[in-house]
């Protein structure tokens, strides 16, 4: 059977993130498995490609759109796998021009409400208001008519985007399916709590992950036995001087640690067993499931979080849920936190159970398949 994954920027750096994480992780299953793999992207090909076979094209947009399908005719696809946004399944023509493939629309984009995004509008950058702004343009029920026309079934990794999918959609087949995760990477760490709160972030210092937001809950925060230690990762040096200067400004800098680049693997595994509670306030969830999350709570360190998309149902009982976009709850939350002592032991133990029903990528990747070959 031979199957093609269509994957903007489709790079070496991005495949250790959502959600190129998860069609790397997928491809490589399948390609394992006797399947003939195809990606088709406007980067690529790398290194460590692993039997994927990547195709480049200039976009995946409509003004390339004969390229890609020239690629599809001639490899023959039974299956087309290809990420989807409501901008994108209004704007781009060409999935209909596919015949006789099998087409799964894959939601990379969490399926926001035009309330959601507005609210979080004064906590993003300017380029983020124009990619959320526009997305929010189309009505819900539009794009889901598109992807009901030209989609066979639908896949997401968000309970929130499978339930407003399906609330607009009768009869059309959407699956949730979770990525996997290598447990074996990311040991369990039995904590014996003292009087201090260590949090940590670790992730880019972006206004769409919620960072400054973090930084504006804990400049308020006059605790010496609460830190925080952030590993600004990606970061350039224009940004980490930029954190800088607001931690001198509000007197932070004995009480918040910084560290930029991109840490290894091990240092990070370290800081995040070590961590008390990892703090992922995201305004808007840009490619729906954040597997630092899963890692974290793999790690025994719970995750605090935003109600938004699909972060509430990752962490269940093995986190904190804040409102959408709160500073003043994102301060709170974190004094409870720290206050209640109790409630470490019972996250923990909530951190193992939700572990011990965590996937292997073997497993996600059968999944997959059963959904891919119908």
């Amino acid at each position: 059977m031979i199957i093609v994954f269509c994957l903007s920027e489709f790079t070496e750096a991005n495949r250790f993130l959502q959600p190129w994480l998860t069609m790397y992780h997928i491809a490589k299953w399948l390609a394992e498995h006797g399947f003939q793999v195809h990606v088709i992207s406007n980067r690529g090909p790398f290194r460590n490609s692993s039997g994927i076979q990547v195709h480049r094209v200039k976009s995946l947009r409509n003004t390339h759109a004969a390229d890609v399908i020239s690629i599809i005719d001639k490899i023959k696809a039974d299956c087309l796998v290809t990420t989807v946004t409501p901008l994108s399944l209004v704007a781009n023509s060409w999935y209909a021009s596919i015949k006789n493939v099998r087409k799964i629309a894959f939601f990379s984009y969490s399926f926001y409400t035009s309330s959601e995004i507005l609210k979080s509008m004064k906590y993003l950058s300017l380029r983020d208001k124009f990619e959320f702004g526009r997305q929010a343009l189309i009505p819900s029920s539009v794009s889901l008519k598109m992807l009901r026309k030209n989609f066979d079934c639908a896949i997401c990794q968000s309970s929130r985007t499978k339930k407003r999918i399906e609330n607009i959609l009768n009869n059309f087949s959407v699956y949730k399916i979770d990525p996997g995760i290598d447990l074996n990477r990311w040991q369990f760490n039995h904590k014996s709590h003292n009087n201090d709160t260590k949090l940590l972030y670790a992730g880019s210092p972006l206004k769409i992950r919620g960072f400054w937001n973090i930084l504006k809950a804990f400049s308020s925060i006059e605790r010496k036995d609460i830190t925080l230690k952030i590993l600004a990762r990606g970061a350039k040096q224009r940004e980490m001087d930029r954190i800088m200067r607001y931690l001198a400004t509000n007197e932070m800098c004995s009480r918040v640690s910084v560290v930029g680049g991109w840490s290894d693997s091990s240092s990070l595994r370290n800081e995040m067993r070590t961590a008390d509670l990892l703090l992922l306030p995201f305004v808007i969830v840009p490619s729906e499931l954040p597997v630092t999350l899963m890692e974290s709570i793999a790690s025994g360190t719970p995750v605090l979080v935003s109600d938004i998309d699909g972060l509430p149902d990752a962490v269940g009982n093995a986190g904190i849920v804040t409102p959408h976009a709160d500073v003043a709850s994102l301060k709170k939350a974190i004094l409870d936190f720290h206050r209640d002592r109790s409630k470490r032991g019972a996250l923990q133990v909530a951190c193992m159970k939700k572990r011990e029903k965590m996937k292997t990528w073997k497993y996600v990747g059968k999944i997959w398949e059963n959904v891919l070959t119908g």
